[in-house]
């Protein structure tokens, strides 16, 4: 099981992103209308979140297109109050083949504060269509490793089996993007403006006397 982070380039004059997050904890499937609704809670790194991403696959022989209902709502849990909602076409690839799609939450700034917990969660009405979770398990149906992710827990409408008590060892494969917050000039670079601002004004101040006299 591995967590992997991710650096995400900014473009030119666009809001920079700070490196994305991402947890990946095995290759289970949850029926996400049968299970749902599903996710992730998480504590919060930042305010500035960009989006949210699972990774879905189709359970069928025969891929799977669906919309998806995404909820970001408070605390840990899938009552807390309602942050934000998105609706999106979800493809899910035939054979259990995994895909990542990201949900744009872009303009959600103010909305969400660091250090708290949230639980972001998808639901939909269309069959075959899974949520990728972990930890796997074994063919006793025991988990073979540990919850990947310290700060939450995989959260579904029913318990899962292998996940222990309220589903608290697994959790779902998710990332997030954020936006970095503007940049704040360092001291030697205010100095070097304002020096600079000086030297143009001086420089003005004495054009002008020098025309005067002439």
């Amino acid at each position: 099981m591995i967590r992997y982070f991710l650096a995400v380039a900014a473009a030119a004059g666009a809001a920079a992103s700070a490196p994305a997050a991402e947890y990946v904890s095995g290759a289970r499937l949850a029926n996400v209308a049968t299970q749902g609704p599903v996710g992730q809670s998480f504590v919060a790194e930042t305010g500035l979140l960009n989006s949210f991403g699972f990774q879905f696959a189709g359970l069928t022989t025969s891929a799977v297109s669906a919309t998806v209902t995404f909820a970001l709502r408070q605390g840990a849990g899938s009552t807390g109050a309602l942050v934000a909602t998105r609706t999106a076409t979800v493809a899910g690839a035939a054979n259990r083949a995994l895909n990542w799609f990201d949900f744009d939450l872009t303009g959600l700034t103010g909305a969400v504060v660091a250090g708290q917990t949230y639980t972001a969660l998808v639901s939909t009405g269309t069959a075959n269509l899974g949520l990728a979770f972990g930890p796997d398990v074994d063919e006793d149906g025991v988990a073979t490793s540990t919850a990947v992710y310290a700060g939450g827990a995989m959260v579904a409408g029913r318990a899962i089996g292998g996940c222990g008590t309220g589903n608290a060892l697994c959790d779902a494969n998710f990332r997030f993007t954020t936006a970095a917050a503007a940049a704040v000039p360092e001291p030697a670079t205010w100095a070097t403006m304002i020096v600079g601002l000086f030297a143009v004004g001086y420089a003005v101040r004495r054009r002008r006397v020098a025309f005067a006299a002439a």
